[in-house]
């Protein structure tokens, strides 16, 4: 799915479109229960739309199963954490250790996205402060230097500033 927030009910009917099935199709595959009979058209509909979550840690193993989804990704998505992981969890002190770089590794990600993002950006201000110190700003009605900004085009004599190289004023 997109690094954008994404609800379990979301990422069920993005997975479901992808592999071709309809709803009805489904939730035909679907159990209840383990020997079970399917879930309801109108279920499946209800958690796709987010008015339901899945009611078992079988029914998310069994989406992520049947659409080939990462099923740890199903149940974060879900805000679950399986009964086995839950029930093998006993040490304290490690669970919240686990948790804290779990957390750490999501927002690290995030940041390394953005910072891709920014990047660019930041090399191009750089190159324009670089261009904007290259250049001297002089007066041409009063001669005096103007500040280095190239966003600042007026003196206070409010004459146009022209950018000079080499120490010639034009």
């Amino acid at each position: 799915m997109s690094a954008q927030s994404v609800t379990f009910g979301q990422a069920i009917a993005k997975a479901r479109k992808a592999k071709g099935l309809s709803q009805k199709e489904l939730a035909a595959l679907v159990k209840k229960e383990e020997g079970g009979g399917p879930v309801s058209p109108q279920y499946l509909n209800d958690i796709e739309h987010d008015r339901r979550s899945p009611t078992s840690d079988h029914l998310i193993k069994q989406f992520a199963t049947i659409l080939d989804e990462d099923e740890g990704y199903l149940f974060v998505l879900a805000g679950k954490i399986p009964d086995d992981v839950r029930e093998k969890a006993k040490d304290r002190d490690k669970i919240v250790k686990s948790f804290a770089n779990f957390i750490k590794n999501i927002f690290a990600e995030d940041a390394r996205a953005a910072l891709s993002v920014l990047e660019p950006r930041i090399e191009a201000l750089e190159r324009e402060l670089a261009e904007a110190v290259a250049v001297e700003r002089f007066c041409r009605e009063c001669g005096a230097s103007v500040a280095v900004d190239p966003s600042f085009m007026a003196c206070h004599c409010r004459t146009m500033i022209w950018p000079i190289r080499n120490g010639e004023r034009g």
